[in-house]
């Protein structure tokens, strides 16, 4: 099930923009999405999960699927890398969005005529343990990041003019500095959501079409 992040999920509605549990590549393909899924199937946080470890693996998802002035990209993450090095969860050919991890620090920005950026501590952080990241947004109000729904930092929010192409997942738009580790219960939301409770055991199956 994908994790229900935010209160609205039991009312979704047309807030979620994109979501797939990432068990089989036919959730993605009919979302718009391409890439090359070589390493597919791998233990996920609930059945199968997209695991990026080599440079044949990559996800792309057009970038017309996301709402420029308020939204959230959460999925749950399963770390495989060094104790040093530079990985990216998200990234634009642009560099519109930029997320990613050097060394011990998570590094968000976004924006294109306002760019506002935030970083976080993960020295605590275990390989081969499940994370939830969400980042929301919402012009007028915060650019947050979410650590297992709990909030790890924020700034003013980005202004976001317009992302050109694809927004790339465990990878830059060059492909060139990987994701190590295991992405699973990708959604991307119309909204800015706000965490509940019970991150870890309350969830809700939530049809992506």
């Amino acid at each position: 099930a994908i994790n229900n992040f935010s209160e609205f999920d039991t009312e979704e509605g047309e807030s979620v923009l994109f979501a797939s549990h990432l068990d089989e590549v036919q959730s993605l393909l009919v979302q718009g999405a391409s890439g090359n899924y070589y390493h597919w199937q791998n233990d996920g946080k609930w059945g199968n999960g997209m695991k990026f470890l080599s440079s044949d693996t990559s996800l792309k998802i057009p970038s017309s699927v996301l709402k420029l002035d308020e939204g959230s990209i959460e999925f749950w993450f399963n770390p495989l890398w060094e104790s040093t090095g530079t990985n990216f969860f998200i990234n634009t050919a642009g560099g519109d969005i930029y997320f990613n991890r050097t060394d011990s620090l998570l590094n968000l920005q976004m924006g294109d005529a306002s760019v506002k950026s935030l970083t976080y501590n993960i020295t605590s952080w275990s390989t081969n343990t499940w994370y939830h990241l969400a980042i929301t947004w919402k012009e007028g109000s915060n650019l947050s990041l979410y650590i297992n729904g709990v909030i790890a930092n924020k700034t003013e929010a980005p202004i976001i003019n317009n992302i050109g192409g694809y927004v790339f997942f465990g990878t830059d738009s060059s492909t060139s500095n990987r994701l190590a580790g295991t992405i699973d219960e990708l959604r991307i939301s119309s909204v800015e959501r706000v965490p509940i409770t019970n991150l870890t055991t309350t969830n809700f199956t939530i049809n992506p079409n």
